[in-house]
């Protein structure tokens, strides 16, 4: 059977943003007086979507707080240190010269998806980046 779409996830498939998840989570912990949380911490705590992270790092009852001082260093500091896996530009760049239509299915947040994405150069590799809200 041949392959005509592929639909990727992107933290820790296409590209490493942990350093950057890491950073965020724990300069808003910090802002509000909580402990830092481990890389390992944050690990364990990322893949339902950033308030659900963010609940399993500080607890529900601080979500509210610590989501707009987040997002506010996410938008500054995002992109920093983030970059592709290994293999992950050659493997788009092989699907696409067989003609399967590849996209990125992400519970990232869409923008933030599709900035790091052309940050990459990886948005002309797919047909569609697609993440939460």
């Amino acid at each position: 059977m041949r392959l005509r779409t592929v639909l990727f996830d992107l933290d820790g498939t296409l590209l490493d943003h942990f350093g950057a998840i890491h950073r965020c989570h724990a300069h808003a912990m910090r802002q509000i007086g909580l402990p830092e949380p481990t890389m390992k911490q944050v690990h364990d705590a990322i893949g339902r979507g950033l308030e659900d992270a963010i609940a399993a790092l500080a607890g529900p009852e601080n979500v509210a707080r610590i989501l707009p001082i987040y997002l506010a260093h996410w938008r500054a500091t995002n992109l920093q240190d983030v970059t592709l896996l290994p293999g992950a530009r050659d493997l788009l760049e092989a699907l696409r010269a067989r003609g399967v239509t590849c996209g990125v299915l992400t519970n990232k947040r869409g923008d933030a998806a599709r900035e790091v994405c052309a940050h990459l150069g990886v948005t002309p590799l797919v047909a569609g980046i697609f993440g939460a809200g």
